[in-house]
């Protein structure tokens, strides 16, 4: 049985005193003694001792607690519970659902910065999860309701808050955070992992394009000579455009790399994102162009001799620290687009000042090219570049399968449908490819059909207009499927059924497919119709065969009468011996 007493303790100038709270003690399912604080009432102690030995009899069989002992461990502090569940008396999913929301997602902001996440998909990870938690009113974990959270991105997205990408972007937040649960004995299931992402295709807001090679090479000439942004000098951007154009790299990824993420000396060189800052969290390792290499590498060079002569950094192990290629928060605070936009401008007011004449500079100034938006909506921004680089991709010829895992993407339909923007000149070129067109005849150049196809059709028509024997054949209308030859043909009879007086002799009324010109030539050929006594010399395949039917019929009369006339000379009896 628990028992309750006070504890004593000296005070600072060494008298004892008595503690105003009682100390409960009390036996675990284990058989071993635990002591808890309790409260100044005696009773109130007692019943807490009661209620603590009740739940270690519970844990003992290896039973869930009663109504009783469950409804309380829901109000008892957290102290407590903290100790219960050390003592292995309480689950700790039990001791989770206790805590509030807030304290489980500052966890899971420790759990991402752990991983090596930047601190900024961190903070953007945390305060999305932040926005559902508040925009849904959920303070413990029992609070999350599947339901509630499409209402509450339906709502944000009605409002014009945002649209469908960052509507699945949060979905995507929260779902991360309720996955981490789950997996740290938070709770036993996900109460969201039913919930699916939105198709985004119907809401893209911003349509990117990519430019031509000319247009590309006028805006890096006018960035060297652009005057200093963001800290940025016109040169060191140039550098910087023309690195994110043929690696496909992200502004983060970009603003990540030092000069000691290139290995120049590697065949090929290569260019290294860290697993914090690649999108997908893994150490992403790329190959350069060459000459794009060698440019980066003297570039690099000339920066780090401009810059030891103003400050050089040296850590306590005598080497010399990396040093961000393009520092400065130009990437965090969003301001590539605006560099640019800037640098971009500047490229086409020097193409529109190339102009000859007043009629041809009105034309350019009309003329969407080097525009940020052009006549159809679409922008260049910098994530542009990215387009750009696998929009280069296609244009050389590279296969969906190379591009897709130089993109870095999951699913190639991402790499195909939206960041390869090939114009009309690029698909002729392709076209251009084919191989060249087989000879052709003059009578192919003049009626454009085939020699075959006009002796075909010409033999076809010759015996349907000009034949002159009235037999079933002409009631039979030949209608071609295709121009081409081997490809099936319809036969259509016309005969009325009462003009028949064999229906199991009739032919197929409705429309047939009987086969192919050469089909019907090979069935004649095997048959011998040109020499058969049911054949018409000099009359095409497929009439021969409907003159068989037709012969066919009058020899059946003719077998019937017989049978009927000696069926008569014998006295009604039908001859036995008819050999």
């Amino acid at each position: 049985m628990a028992s309750v007493y006070r504890t004593t303790y000296k005070t600072a100038d060494g008298k004892k005193k008595k503690s105003s709270k009682l100390t409960v003690k009390f036996r675990d399912h284990t058989g071993a003694f635990r002591k808890v604080p309790g409260f100044t009432d005696k009773k109130l102690s007692e019943e807490l001792g009661r209620k603590l030995e009740r739940l270690a009899q519970f844990v003992a069989m290896n039973q869930p607690p009663d109504a009783e002992i469950s409804g309380w461990l829901q109000i008892i502090d957290s102290d407590l519970k903290s100790k219960l569940a050390r003592w292995k008396m309480l689950d700790p999913r039990t001791l989770a659902e206790a805590r509030n929301l807030t304290e489980h997602i500052a966890d899971y902001r420790k759990h991402l910065a752990a991983k090596n996440n930047s601190a900024e998909h961190t903070q953007t990870t945390i305060a999305r999860i932040e926005s559902i938690v508040a925009g849904c009113k959920f303070v413990f974990l029992s609070d999350i309701k599947a339901s509630m959270i499409p209402v509450w991105l339906a709502d944000q997205r009605a409002v014009g808050e945002f649209g469908i990408s960052t509507s699945n972007a949060y979905l995507t937040a929260f779902k991360g955070f309720c996955r981490w649960l789950v997996k740290d004995r938070r709770t036993n299931e996900n109460p969201v992992a039913h919930l699916d992402r939105l198709n985004a295709e119907p809401d893209i807001r911003r349509c990117r394009r990519s430019l031509s090679r000319d247009d590309f090479q006028r805006l890096i000439a006018a960035t060297i000579a652009g005057k200093p942004l963001r800290g940025i000098s016109g040169p060191d951007r140039a550098v910087l455009y023309t690195v994110a154009a043929f690696t496909g790299l992200r502004a983060s990824e970009l603003a990540s790399l030092t000069d000691r993420s290139f290995d120049f000396a590697t065949n090929p060189p290569t260019v290294t994102v860290e697993a914090g800052y690649s999108k997908h969290r893994r150490k992403d390792v790329l190959p350069l162009h060459n000459e794009l290499a060698a440019r980066i590498r003297v570039w690099i060079e000339e920066r780090d001799a401009q810059q030891q002569k103003s400050v050089e950094i040296v850590p306590i192990s005598g080497r010399r620290a990396a040093i961000r290629l393009w520092p400065s928060k130009w990437a965090e605070s969003r301001a590539g687009a605006k560099m640019l936009r800037k640098d971009l401008a500047n490229a086409r007011a020097a193409w529109i000042n190339e102009a000859d004449s007043d009629g041809e500079r009105k034309h350019r100034e009309r003329s969407d090219r080097l525009a940020y938006e052009d006549h159809d909506g679409r922008v260049f921004d910098f994530h542009a570049l990215r387009g750009q680089f696998i929009t280069e991709l296609g244009r050389a010829g590279v296969s969906l399968q190379e591009a897709q895992k130089l993109a870095r993407h999951s699913d190639p339909k991402l790499t195909a449908n939206h960041y390869t923007h090939l114009s009309l000149t690029d698909l002729s070129t392709s076209v251009g490819k084919l191989p060249t067109l087989p000879a052709q005849s003059e009578s192919l150049r003049a009626t454009g059909t085939t020699d075959a196809q006009q002796a075909v059709g010409e033999r076809e028509n010759n015996r349907l207009t000009n034949s002159s024997t009235k037999t079933d054949a002409e009631q039979c209308r030949l209608m071609p499927k295709s121009g081409r030859l081997g490809k099936p043909v319809e036969i259509s009879v016309e005969s009325e059924k009462d003009r028949n007086p064999f229906p199991l002799l009739h032919l197929k009324r409705e429309t047939e497919i009987i086969g192919s010109h050469a089909r019907v030539a090979e069935l004649a050929d095997a048959l011998d119709l040109g020499s058969s006594v049911f054949g018409r010399a000099g009359s095409s395949p497929v009439s021969r065969i409907l003159d068989i039917r037709k012969d066919l019929r009058l020899f059946v009369v003719s077998l019937f009468l017989w049978g009927w006339g000696a069926t008569l000379a014998n006295g009604g009896a039908f001859p036995s011996d008819i050999s």
